[in-house]
């Protein structure tokens, strides 16, 4: 009887919780497609060897597939995979940058760049795994509003940068009290026109946070259409900087001036899409 007793009332609790789950058209899982038109910048705090600098955001484009487990039929979790867009014009009049090295006799000596008509293009593109608590509240069978906050982790996958300028590579001895320049064999030259298309260095991983309030449209019992408005914007820091980075270091050299201070990434989307219920 005891066995039968605690069966029994195994089946009312899980009786219950299949009801609090379901109650809300039985839904338990939902997964959707959606797009968003984006604008999207990277925030750099330049340092002061760069002058008249300016950098600015630009429109593009993010892909998300999202999937909600509901908690009950207002609170639950969400996750999914986002593809985010950013592209960012930065440019500065000139540039000026002093440190160490060495040259072909294993000397020291202070290296001295100057850069001017700095200009560069950046393509970056983000793969977002968001981890949110959201909350749903339906006014009827068909309408329902919904917003959505918490962290996530981010993945650099595209990173191309096209960058130019134009450099001259000095050299100080502090013994000799010398500045050596227009010496290319010891890799001293003067008005060296710098174009390259290479690869922005940038952290494996990056913290992020993500917010999101939207409203649904229930099409049938099986999919709904949702439009929604969104924000993004990462906690550390996208790309590599530090002393060792700088804008050109050797001859025909270009770091994109992105790497040369902290930088943060942001991204505001307004995103359409069509989900799907799995019931259960």
């Amino acid at each position: 009887m005891m066995f039968s007793y605690k069966i029994t009332k195994a089946l009312c609790v899980l009786s219950a919780c299949f009801v609090a789950t379901t109650v809300f058209g039985q839904r338990i899982i939902n997964v959707g497609l959606h797009v968003a038109p984006c604008f999207s910048e990277i925030h750099t705090e330049f340092p002061g060897s760069l002058k008249d600098v300016s950098s600015e955001g630009n429109y593009n484009f993010n892909i998300k597939i999202s999937g909600k487990y509901y908690l009950n039929k207002q609170f639950g979790v969400a996750s999914g995979f986002e593809f985010l867009g950013f592209k960012q014009s930065s440019s500065a009049a000139q540039s000026y940058e002093s440190f160490k090295s060495y040259d072909s006799e294993n000397k020291i000596y202070e290296r001295r760049v100057w850069g001017s008509g700095i200009e560069e293009k950046t393509d970056l593109k983000m793969l977002q795994i968001p981890l949110q608590i959201f909350y749903q509240h339906a006014f009827n069978n068909a309408v329902a509003v919904y917003g959505s906050l918490g962290p996530g982790i981010s993945i650099p996958v595209v990173k191309n940068n096209n960058g130019s300028g134009n450099f001259n590579y000095k050299g100080y001895y502090a013994e000799e009290k010398a500045l050596l320049s227009d010496i290319p064999i010891y890799g001293f030259n003067s008005d060296v026109s710098v174009a390259v298309n290479n690869k922005i260095k940038t952290n494996p991983i990056v913290i992020s946070i993500g917010a999101s309030l939207g409203v649904e449209l229930s099409l049938n019992r099986y999919y709904r259409f949702s439009a929604a408005l969104g924000y993004y914007r990462t906690v550390t820091n996208v790309a590599k900087t530090g002393s060792p980075i700088h804008v050109s270091d050797e001859i025909g050299s270009y770091n994109s001036l992105i790497n040369t201070g902290k930088n943060t990434l942001s991204n505001v989307w307004l995103s359409i899409g069509i989900s799907k219920n799995i019931l259960f």
